[in-house]
């Protein structure tokens, strides 16, 4: 054989074995792995995506620090509703004598409805005055809505960041945050591991392309999300017993675990802490008959239930009790019969057995917003197992318990289902301050004040200026922002408790008569002369000063503060963006603006702001833009309606203007002031019988609006001269 023979004898040689399976890994594997890490360093070099780590670098004073990412949390929600710790910074090398502590959790850790009065602020105070000669930096990464799987993706960030202590406050969020069973956002899976390596790919560009694209095929369906708060999840409702629960309870054990031990491996202590929620003042948002329930039973339970309902209402407790239990006897799933229950043993003084109602009641609620007993246990149970990696339980679910009476937590303590009230919180940073100082080094103990007693509620609020003005605002928000909305007044009785906080609120307005503003304002005042660090006080004052004693000079010193602490972040840009909108200076409030939607492009109230200042400066064409993205991005959002609508009347377009505000009463029927403005703008039309129905609809929503009425009877006479 020559050798052309034996040479082609080789080429037609088949391949086999070995080499067959290595040709198709290259082709199946590796040059797509190529391919992809091509895409994705394309990607990265033309900037493209988004940044998913918690912390960003920056330089803050000449020194290199962290500060926190607004962004992190696009990775688990539509960026629109994407929710938002509160700004914070610190240095990357931890100054000496500082002793640095994490807070993670949702909105009841984050100290919703106003983080400025959170446990976490609380029990700063507390440990400043018994050590006085330690900086103690209490960072809150706590952000609203969210549950173990983002606050495990958080802990592996701020493992790395030099800190001391991690607190651990949640649970409430465990059902209905992502991944979970009840959840509007990224669906449950059994598969922990799925759900992880779901998260782990939105940190690469090429999932957050993926994800990008398959949202953008959403907002072409016209299914712009808005957030609503609890009334985006009326159609989650998910039973006691229903199977996907387990898999909650197992990712939330998991989840725990995983971050007590990579604080152990990075030499953190970890405090878990049980949470608290209302059980006598929270009726369930929602109930649900057990699946098999007959006919004929519904029918009994119904006539059980109907009867028992006029007894209690004759406040006949006992008589309705025992039908409330004839009706257990057929389906004790129902929610609402075991708080009705509950609140006949309440009324009846039998505390105990209202107790174990009120706790059944919250754990068949199928719109579960509360932690539950089992959430509960696995904290205890997780602390107890991880005990010997500096793993310590606060059990301020037991404390919550003890200090509310007939240990029944209620109003008391809570605002509505699970944030609280100043007292609540204070009660929770105690038990914290007690567990903290067991384990503090020695060089923080050696600074402890001798003698000292730990520091009062009132000393407390004092130190962070939780005043009068303070009060009226947490009742208005409450109020309005929460009893008054979807799901809250769904609740049982919520008319009862409506009617209470509209009398508590008309109480605390005498708080806003100008000398009791001026009191608050020299509170605030004397705060920021002991804390002038603290933007929080410098913050808050600003509004202080702003929405009520009307010193928009003032006002402005303060926003710069803030924005001189916080460089990074839009509240002192935006605030000093609304205070020179108001002085006149339009040119300097578009800037300022401009520069706060560039550090966060979803805030519809900045756009709002910057739509009035574009609008008074003359610029219209800009000011329309700036309105209709706030309606965009919001489409319930009442005050960009309304000043579009104004703004089209002035400039002659009031059919435009009435169409606009049309639009927003679809999303936004009972609002009084939108009614209003279609009210002015038919009024501008001529057309007064149509004025005169908007402003009787704005009337018998608010019928406290002098201006309303002002420019009713103004019609009314004219039509009565005419």
């Amino acid at each position: 054989m020559n050798i052309l023979e034996r040479k082609k004898k080789r080429d037609n040689k088949p391949v086999t074995g070995g080499r067959t399976w290595l040709f198709r890994f290259i082709i199946i594997v590796v040059i797509p792995a190529l391919l992809l890490l091509l895409v994705e360093g394309g990607l990265h070099i033309v900037g493209y995506g988004f940044p998913t780590s918690f912390t960003n670098k920056y330089m803050w004073k000449g020194q290199p620090a962290f500060c926190d990412n607004n962004k992190f949390t696009w990775q688990f929600f539509p960026k629109s509703i994407a929710r938002e710790v509160d700004p914070f910074i610190f240095l990357e090398k931890k100054p000496a004598d500082t002793y640095r502590i994490f807070i993670m959790g949702g909105s009841a850790a984050q100290g919703i409805p106003d983080p400025a009065f959170s446990f976490g602020r609380i029990l700063q105070v507390m440990l400043e005055e018994s050590y006085p000669g330690i900086t103690f930096e209490i960072i809150n990464t706590a952000i609203t809505a969210i549950n173990s799987h983002v606050v495990l993706e958080i802990a592996k960030d701020l493992a790395g960041h030099d800190g001391d202590l991690f607190v651990i406050y949640m649970g409430n969020n465990e059902v209905v945050g992502p991944y979970g069973a009840g959840t509007i956002f990224s669906p449950i899976s059994p598969s922990l591991s799925l759900i992880r390596l779901g998260i782990a790919l939105k940190s690469t560009k090429l999932g957050q392309l993926y994800f990008n694209a398959l949202q953008s095929i959403r907002a072409k369906k016209n299914t712009q999300i808005s957030w609503r708060g609890l009334e985006m999840f009326l159609s989650k409702q998910v039973r006691a017993n229903d199977p996907h629960l387990e898999f909650v309870y197992k990712h939330f054990q998991k989840n725990l675990e995983d971050i007590c031990s990579l604080a152990h491996k990075k030499g953190i202590k970890v405090i878990l802490s049980t949470v608290g929620c209302n059980l006598k003042d929270s009726p369930p948002f929602a109930s649900l008959h057990r699946k098999d329930l007959t006919d004929g039973e519904m029918k009994k339970w119904k006539e059980l239930y109907h009867q028992a309902m006029i007894y209690d209402t004759d406040a006949e407790y006992e008589k309705a009790a025992r039908l409330y239990m004839d009706a257990a006897d057929i389906d004790n799933q129902f929610a609402e019969l075991q708080f009705r229950l509950g609140r006949c043993f309440w009324m009846s003084g039998d505390f105990e057995k209202a107790r174990q109602r009120y706790m059944k009641a919250r754990e068949l609620d199928t719109l579960r917003f509360r932690v539950d007993q089992t959430l509960n246990q696995i904290i205890r149970q997780v602390a107890e197992t991880k005990k010997n990696q500096d793993v310590m339980l606060a059990d301020s679910a037991k404390k919550i318990t003890e200090n509310s009476p007939h240990h029944t937590p209620g109003e008391e303590l809570f605002y509505e289902h699970v944030h609280l009230n100043f007292k609540g919180h204070f009660i929770i940073a105690k038990a914290l301050f007690t567990h903290i100082e067991k384990i503090l080094p020695q060089w923080v103990k050696d600074n402890k004040s001798p003698g000292k007693t730990l520091i009062t509620r009132e000393r407390c609020a004092k130190a962070l200026a939780y005043t009068d003005w303070d009060r009226f605002n947490l009742a208005y928000t409450i109020l309005h922002n929460y009893l008054k909305k979807p799901p809250y007044n769904n609740q049982l009785f919520h008319e009862e408790r409506e009617q209470q906080m509209e009398s508590k609120l008309k109480r605390l307005s005498a708080f806003l008569l100008p000398e009791s503003l001026e009191i608050s304002s020299m509170r605030y005042s004397d705060a920021i002369k002991k804390r002038t660090s603290d933007w929080w006080l410098h913050l808050k004052y600003a509004e202080l000063l702003q929405e009520d004693l009307i010193d928009f000079k003032k006002s402005a010193h303060h926003y710069r503060i803030v924005k001189e602490l916080l460089p990074h972040a839009y509240h002192g840009y935006a605030g000093l963006g609304y205070v020179l909108l108001h002085q006149g200076r339009f040119k300097e409030a578009i800037k300022m603006d401009l520069t706060a939607l560039n550090i966060n492009p979803f805030r519809v109230d900045i756009y709002n702001n910057l739509g009035l200042s574009f609008q008074m400066a003359g610029q219209f064409e800009k000011a329309e833009e700036q309105y209709l993205e706030a309606i965009r991005l919001q489409p319930h959002y009442v005050l960009a309606y309304k000043n579009l609508g104004m703004m089209l009347n002035e400039r002659g377009r009031s059919k435009e203007g009435i169409k606009i505000c049309q639009k927003g009463l679809k999303f936004n029927p009972k609002s009084w002031r939108l009614h209003h403005t279609l009210g002015i703008l038919f009024k501008t039309q001529g057309d007064a019988e149509a004025a005169v129905k908007e402003l009787n609809t704005a009337l018998r929503i608010n019928p406290g609006s002098k201006e309303t009425r002002e420019i009713l009877n103004e019609i009314l006479r004219e039509k009565s001269n005419f």
